[in-house]
């Protein structure tokens, strides 16, 4: 099967409590695997976390556990060795493009750590039995990733994969509040998912299908507690979407909002060029 390479215009805001009902280390993992798999299938390019109520503790276990499933396989050796990352093996492979290298066209990119810089060359680690020994441009150092561009005979270091690429989902455990996120990206159409807001319909699809915005950011609630209630500035959200009406259990996980809604407005193609 073709893997659709092009990245989501989709970002998702998530509380950094994600993890608080989470008794033990296992179950924590499992969780931010959950989460990792689901965003990397939709493609969606910018995993943040907002600065909530979530422990010291759970936020390091989140930064290790993400930043290692963000590697590709080859590269975990250059990652975190925490005890962390104690059950990460238990988590299917999330299988993004960037786990394997991306080939577009007569193009191909690879993702690889620099392990040692001399001259005005670096050597650098992509997985292969030799590194590659490849021309500095960037002034790139020691521990930096970098993504190779391969063209014919053609290699070199491509400091940006072009937009229409996808390469790999980012996440970012932030010190922003939800308030502070939403106004960082002042461009977004912001939709806050919540059982106060409408309820999801053929007609709101296909209003977001024909919106004519260039980016959406997905706003999700603290674990505990109304969204609406949290939300400082309720001017700064653009729509409010009930992304499961007449549910049937007391209670909605995060992980099971977070894929119920992408899997609804994947309908819609907001997640294409």
């Amino acid at each position: 099967m073709q893997l659709a390479l092009q990245k989501s215009k989709i970002s998702v805001l998530l509380p950094d409590s994600i993890l608080e009902n989470e008794d033990t280390l296992l179950l924590k993992t499992r969780k931010i695997g959950t989460l990792a798999r689901t965003t990397t299938m939709f493609r969606i390019g910018h995993v943040y976390f907002y600065k909530e109520s979530g422990l010291d503790k759970d936020r390091k276990i989140l930064g290790d556990i993400c930043t290692h499933l963000s590697l590709p396989p080859y590269l975990r050796k250059h990652g975190p060795h925490s005890p962390n990352l104690r059950y990460t093996a238990v988590l299917p492979p999330t299988h993004s493009p960037s786990h394997f290298g991306v080939e577009y066209k007569t193009i191909s990119y690879l993702e690889g750590i620099v392990i040692e810089k001399f001259g005005e060359k670096i050597s650098v680690d992509l997985g292969k039995k030799k590194p590659l020994n490849i021309l500095n441009k960037g002034h790139y150092k020691k521990g930096d990733s970098v993504i190779i561009r391969s063209v014919n005979k053609s290699i070199e270091v491509q400091d940006k994969i072009p937009d229409s690429i996808f390469w790999k989902t980012l996440f970012e455990i932030g010190d922003l509040t939800l308030d502070q996120y939403i106004q960082s990206k002042p461009r977004s159409y912001v939709i806050a998912l919540s059982k106060s807001g409408k309820s999801i319909s053929s007609k709101t699809l296909l209003e977001l299908q024909n919106s004519s915005h260039s980016h959406f950011l997905l706003v999700f609630g603290p674990i505990k507690g109304s969204l609406r209630d949290y939300v400082k500035n309720l001017n700064s959200i653009d729509n409010w979407i009930n992304i499961i009406p007449n549910q049937g259990t007391k209670t909605i996980k995060i992980e099971e909002a977070v894929q119920s809604a992408l899997t609804l407005i994947n309908l819609c193609s907001l997640n294409l060029k």
